[in-house]
């Protein structure tokens, strides 16, 4: 009898123990500790055609939740800053809305998290600029670009962040990518799907991002670039480019210095550039060999 008695209890308990699992809420990995709206405000002049509204909450955990909104923003600042052959000279820098010099970690902001729909407007410069604790942009494909003619110092500065996939924005409109992936982690941001038009002002694009190995450019016409300077200076794992019919090197209007990186030679590849044409990647066959680092009088 007592054996039964305790047989009963420990199934009572094992019931209860698995119905208190199933009905309590799990604890929280994390806690919300700031909230706020972006808006218009003095910083951000953009004139845009839209009224910016976008409500986000960050937690401790370094994630940042973007709701369902709109955006316009462009707070671009100058600094002094060194220049690779030591002179000094001002370098512009896109900040973004979450970015606050108070913070010495700068939020210590690691993951942006979107959760809805989030309109852009013309203007989308330094919108994660700065934010060099970040790693992981989630949801990227909800945020609308195609309203957008200037997304100028987008990731500046993302040390961090090496995975991006920008493959389903719509650049058609798209005309300044000044600085766009400056100093930025990424390794490679898929931008095979872009139909680039209206390119005018590009310059420092792709400057010391030192992860990036390779590159598809083929939906991008440059011929009316007027200022496309240092795009690939200090991009020193870069190995592959994917360009198309209406990429070329030569300087037709403006100032086109690409700055293609210098390459290490080794047993298996020559310290040149050159194009694939009907050959591989590991054995080309294109007649373009550049043979210095300054494009501006070659054509891919």
């Amino acid at each position: 009898m007592k054996k039964l008695i305790l047989l009963l209890l420990t199934i009572i308990m094992i019931f209860l123990t698995a119905c208190q699992s199933i009905t309590e809420p799990p604890e929280p990995t994390s806690q919300l500790i700031e909230y706020g709206i972006v808006t218009d405000n003095a910083y951000n002049n953009c004139f845009c055609g839209i009224t910016t509204n976008l409500p986000w909450r960050l937690y401790d955990d370094g994630t940042l939740v973007l709701e369902e909104g709109s955006i316009c923003w462009k707070y671009v600042a100058s600094m002094m800053g060194a220049h690779e052959e030591s002179w000094s000279y001002t370098r512009q820098i896109g900040i973004s809305p979450w970015y606050d010099m108070y913070f010495e970690d700068n939020r210590n902001i690691k993951t942006i998290i979107f959760t809805g729909s989030v309109t852009g407007g013309r203007n989308l410069v330094g919108l994660f600029g700065l934010l060099s604790e970040l790693q992981h942009i989630e949801n990227i494909h909800y945020l609308d670009t195609s309203r957008a003619t200037n997304i100028s110092f987008m990731f500046q500065d993302t040390f961090n962040l090496k995975d991006l996939d920008l493959s389903s924005w719509d650049v058609r409109l798209v005309e300044d990518t000044i600085s766009m992936f400056e100093r930025s982690g990424i390794t490679n941001p898929n931008t095979s799907n872009w139909a680039l038009n209206n390119l005018t002002n590009t310059w420092d694009m792709f400057r010391n991002t030192e992860n990036l190995t390779h590159l598809d450019l083929s939906g991008w016409d440059v011929r009316n670039m007027y200022k496309a300077q240092f795009w690939f200076s200090g991009a020193t794992s870069l190995q592959e480019i994917t360009l198309g019919e209406n990429f070329v090197f030569e300087s037709i209007i403006g100032d086109k210095d690409f700055q293609l990186p210098p390459i290490q030679p080794t047993e298996t590849y020559t310290d040149y550039w050159q194009n694939v044409d009907n050959g591989t990647t590991d054995n080309p066959q294109g007649e373009y060999i550049f043979i210095n680092l300054r494009t501006t009088n070659d054509k891919s």
